[in-house]
């Protein structure tokens, strides 16, 4: 004998109530390490390389979807690793600075509850008040 499955039907079908939430994240939030490496290693290594907070508020204020998650916050740490071990300590120090950037600005938006692209203005604002400026570069 033959078992068959059971069909479900329309009346059997399970709907839930209440209101539906759709969760809209970007495919990239949610990206593995290797995958996030893969799709904006550019971007991230450009953004490294920014010697200037103008331009470096500039940068994040397009591309911030893509800088303002772990992914690239870990790509950061581990390339001024990297650069101190190969004794770029120039270099090293630049990415030290534009990861505690992407640390800070993280940092601050969970302490407000707020996004973190809604935080990169405030926190360049910010810094071009010499106290907040020199507090923040004793952390780098």
């Amino acid at each position: 004998l033959v078992q068959e499955e059971p069909v479900e039907t329309k009346e059997d079908a399970v709907v839930p109530s209440g209101p539906q939430e759709t969760l809209n994240l970007s495919s990239s939030a949610m990206d593995t390490y290797h995958e996030f490496t893969v799709k904006y290693a550019d971007t991230v290594e450009e953004f490294m390389h920014i010697e200037s907070l103008q331009k470096s508020k500039e940068f994040l204020l397009k591309n911030g979807e893509i800088l303002l998650q772990e992914n690239a916050s870990n790509y950061l740490l581990l390339a001024s690793l990297e650069d101190e071990m190969n004794g770029y300590r120039e270099k090293m120090k630049l990415t030290a600075r534009q990861s505690q950037i992407i640390s800070n600005i993280t940092e601050l938006a969970k302490t407000m509850g707020r996004h973190p692209g809604n935080v990169i203005i405030p926190f360049f604002t910010r810094l071009e008040e010499k106290q907040y400026y020199d507090g923040f570069m004793v952390g780098v």
